[in-house]
């Protein structure tokens, strides 16, 4: 079929939706572009257009990557189905795929919903909030991501894609209790919730390391505070302190010189 397009033509614009969808596409997707029904027939006849799910086609070959699949599963189920669980862990680098089903979330009460070959579907209120979009795909945000594995999968792997949420700076514990106020299963709020309080009191135990630990000594620009006690090589005249000798006048980084008085010490007789 590439041999067959045309630059600017209804072609090109088929060959660049399945380039972006991973060699996927849809029959609605299809129609949007003009291209009817019958056309379309002659084109699965004429092996141009192979099939993978009810009205989900791979264009040119049959051969998909992981990438594709996904694509297909999540149109599959039509506008609205989010790519989620296990399966938006691994698009979000959370985890390693150990499952050969790709996991969907769609809206409930839509009509003709049922698990097709390879998909396992999930069936749940869907947030605006919990929509993301990663690398053109829909998907579930990360929040919502590993509260929907909190309830899949066991503790020792859910810690494992918090903590990874975390290295990669994914982690917002905002949105993630936002997702446990808005109810979506009850399975999955003790162990989230837990998972909250401990990165909560981490937070926590951080936080006064950061700011209130006293400057050193070697960045102290202040100078010393001296003394209000005399000492006793010096004596207080209605001047101020004054020192004891002459030679002694520079001590403590400042000069100080008083007028004669009586207090001072007295001065040598002149010689006769």
């Amino acid at each position: 079929m590439a041999g067959k397009l045309r630059h600017g033509g209804r072609g090109w614009e088929i060959a660049r939706l399945a380039d972006r969808q991973h060699g996927i596409v849809g029959w609605a997707q299809l129609v949007q572009l003009g291209i009817s029904e019958r056309t379309i027939e002659r084109w699965l006849a004429e092996g141009r257009l192979h099939h993978l799910h009810r009205a989900i086609f791979a264009l040119g070959h049959p051969r998909i990557a992981e990438a594709g699949r996904r694509w297909a599963a999540v149109l599959a189920y039509g506008e609205g189905a989010l790519l989620s669980h296990r399966s938006a862990a691994v698009l979000w680098g959370l985890a390693r795929q150990h499952s050969p089903l790709i996991d969907v979330t769609a809206a409930t009460g839509r009509q003709g919903i049922h698990r097709r070959e390879g998909i396992f579907i999930h069936r749940g209120r869907l947030h605006p909030e919990d929509r993301a979009v990663r690398g053109g795909l829909p998907v579930t945000t990360v929040a919502r991501t590993l509260f929907d594995l909190a309830e899949f999968t066991n503790l020792k792997r859910l810690e494992s894609a918090w903590e990874e949420a975390d290295r990669l700076s994914l982690l917002q514990l905002t949105a993630v209790e936002e997702v446990c106020e808005r109810g979506y299963g009850r399975r999955a709020l003790k162990p989230i919730r837990r998972l909250l309080a401990e990165a909560r009191a981490a937070a926590i135990t951080r936080s006064p390391s950061r700011t209130s630990s006293p400057p050193s000594a070697a960045t102290t620009t202040c100078p010393p505070r001296p003394s209000t006690q005399p000492s006793s090589a010096s004596r207080s005249t209605p001047s101020g302190p004054v020192s004891a000798s002459p030679r002694s006048s520079t001590a403590g980084n400042f000069t100080a010189t008083a007028p004669p008085s009586s207090a001072t010490e007295p001065a040598t007789p002149p010689s006769r």
